[in-house]
């Protein structure tokens, strides 16, 4: 057999396969862009993800053809060792209350470039304008409680001679507006769930103390539950 021809045979042979496998890369990233672009007008706009669609979309496939339900609940269906570990990584936080299991989209985009796994920047840009949005509609609220509190205030000065009977429902009134629009705050800007454990009466309390203001965290946790059961009732 001659060596040179042999050798020649070896060499073209390895190019084909490395460019079969060229082949194969840039189809396999062709695909996942068409799936992004596909994803992006319908994912951006979310209010919330779910932790299993967030990896799902950060690995470029469709959450609704990449989970497996079973009896035990949903799991992510995807064949990418790094989604599943990323999946496991957002379930740890979840189990110490770090991040949510509904997660505003930029909240759960910005915690994976924490650790090294970023979105395509075409999410990025995607999911920017629906957060500034976002921000704005909490920044609205947080004007409006303010302005009904003031009002709240002043219609209490103004009905302290009026009789019982005729304040009483404005009274209940306002107190639920109050309560609703709490809900609204810290349900959506918080992320608030008065059946987890968490800290956020502590952080308010410690708020309320740096601006000379003495209001215990249980204090805040009673109205923030007593809020969310009016919410509950109004729904």
């Amino acid at each position: 057999e001659n060596p040179p021809k042999k050798r020649l045979e070896t060499v073209q042979t390895n190019r084909t396969t490395s460019e079969m496998r060229d082949r194969e890369e840039r189809e396999r990233r062709e695909r996942k862009g068409a799936v992004r672009a596909a994803m992006i007008p319908r994912w951006a706009p979310a209010r919330h993800w779910r932790l299993w669609e967030a990896v799902a979309l950060w690995c470029d496939e469709d959450p609704a053809l990449s989970i497996q339900k079973n009896g035990f609940g949903s799991t992510l269906d995807v064949e990418t060792p790094e989604a599943h570990h990323l999946l496991d990584l957002a379930c740890r936080e979840f189990d110490t209350d770090q991040i949510a299991a509904r997660i505003h989209p930029e909240r759960f985009m910005s915690w994976a470039e924490s650790i090294g796994r970023p979105f395509p920047d075409a999410w990025v840009q995607a999911v920017k304008p629906h957060a500034e949005r976002r921000s704005a509609e909490r920044v609205n609220w947080k004007a409006e409680y303010d302005r009904l509190k003031k009002q709240v205030d002043a219609d209490r000065a103004a009905s302290v001679n009026e009789q019982v009977a005729d304040a009483k429902p404005l009274q209940t009134r306002e107190r639920k507006t109050l309560h609703l629009i709490i809900w609204m705050l810290v349900s959506d800007g918080y992320e608030y769930d008065p059946s987890r454990r968490n800290d956020l009466a502590k952080q308010f309390e410690g708020a309320f103390d740096r601006r000379g203001v003495s209001l215990s965290d249980e204090t805040i946790r009673k109205h923030l539950q007593a809020a969310f059961k009016t919410a509950e009732n109004e729904s």
